[in-house]
């Protein structure tokens, strides 16, 4: 009977001891597993901080090189300035390939061999990253123009060819811009014929998902050297490209849309027979394939050559766009952009983490400023007065006075 006490006593002993067990491993266990998760979540955070690091020394490169042309426009653009520093600048952007990886140490910028260390003005900065742009290089000349416009605002771009050129291919509207990043579908009128446009308010247009905006092209130039009158701007740009054309393009589908488009050759003022619609555009009626939704090609009337300065004044309505420009010749094969919008390929790196990034930056002549709009006042004690007619007469109505 006393054996048989003793023997339930162990078992009961041992059933406590293999709960206690049990109970440490399983604690073990569940311990193991956040400190799994504890450490990948930590490595992921240095990758990604380090992955970060690499890209903003990239940006550091982008950022130079902005330095880069802002010092080449005031002292080199203008030709007169005939110094070393500035030929070897004229060099390396005109090599063609961008130049080497050390082309911004010729306008005094970065490291003249070897990579260019980036560094923190801050007193607590982490030096542990070692983050410097190991390369950038500079393309002058780009194919194309690329650029996005807000809903109802406007971008100038100017028409700067490496040749002559005497069409436009405008492109606009790509996935990114959708409103409803989960439709493939793009909303289009169905257009018969251009007088059958209808133009809707803004908010019916917005209320449609995924509809593009209608894209306003303005033509305009001058033939350097040459005195323009207000009559020659009158003019038609077709002409020989001293007037201005404005276009409108209506995204579309149907039997009446097209994908070419002419600018008229008569005047804008005395000439009845103008165009005075809209252009319905042949739009793609899903995402499916990519890239941008509508396409026009625009016939200028003539050809603009190296004497000649064009501009293209693009204005998105209803919408917001991404807008792409192309210059072509009379077979249709594209002619490069002159210096209007360099490319900038810049390779950062933190540690042992690299990073590239392909950024373009406006090329403005400091010499030659395009203005956005005509007029600004800002002299509250003397304002602008403007008098508008809508009538069909020559005269009359009342001028507006200053108080």
């Amino acid at each position: 009977m006393k054996n048989n006490l003793q023997y339930n006593k162990f078992k009961q002993g041992g059933v406590s001891i293999f709960a206690v067990v049990a109970a440490c491993i399983l604690a073990a266990v569940i311990a193991g597993s956040f400190i799994r998760l504890v450490l990948r979540d930590q490595s992921q955070s240095t990758t990604q901080d380090v992955s970060q690091s690499a890209y903003d020394s990239a940006q550091a490169g982008v950022e130079d090189a902005k330095r880069f042309f802002e010092i080449y426009n005031r002292e080199c653009a203008g030709g007169y300035n005939d110094t070393v520093k500035c030929n070897n600048m004229k060099a390396v952007l005109t090599s063609g390939d961008g130049g080497t990886c050390n082309m911004l140490a010729t306008g005094g910028i970065g490291a003249a061999t070897g990579e260019t260390k980036v560094q923190s003005s801050s007193n607590g900065a982490d030096t542990t990253l070692d983050q410097a742009y190991t390369c950038v290089k500079v393309q002058r000349e780009t194919s194309d123009f690329l650029g996005e416009i807000q809903s109802d605002q406007a971008r100038i771009v100017p028409l700067k060819g490496q040749g002559d050129f005497n069409q436009v291919r405008l492109r606009w509207y790509l996935p990114d811009d959708r409103s409803s990043s989960t439709d493939n579908n793009i909303a289009l009128d169905n257009v018969v014929t251009p007088n059958s446009i209808q133009f809707p308010s803004r908010s019916e247009w917005q209320a449609e998902i995924n509809k593009p905006p209608i894209m306003k092209a303005q033509f305009f130039g001058f033939i350097n050297g040459g005195a323009v009158s207000l009559d020659q701007l009158d003019d038609s740009f077709a002409g020989d490209g001293q007037g201005l054309d404005e276009r409108i393009y209506f995204p579309s589908r149907g039997t009446g849309a097209t994908n070419a488009d002419s600018l008229p050759t008569t005047a804008r003022r005395t000439s009845a027979t103008r165009t005075t619609s809209a252009t319905p555009v042949l739009c793609a009626q899903d995402f499916t394939l990519g890239g941008y939704a509508c396409t026009v090609t625009i016939n200028l009337g003539h050809t603009v050559q190296a004497n000649h300065s064009a501009f293209l004044r693009l204005t998105s309505i209803y919408n917001k766009a991404s807008f792409q420009v192309e210059m072509l010749n009379s077979g249709g094969a594209i002619i490069p952009f002159d210096g209007v919008q360099p490319k900038v390929d810049s390779t950062g790196r933190a540690n042992d983490s690299f990073r590239r990034v392909e950024s373009r930056i406006e090329f403005v002549d400091p010499n030659f400023p395009v203005p956005d709009f005509a007029v600004q006042n800002e002299d509250a004690s003397n304002p602008l007065c403007k008098n508008f007619w809508t009538t069909n007469t020559t005269s009359g109505g009342v001028e507006c006075t200053n108080p």
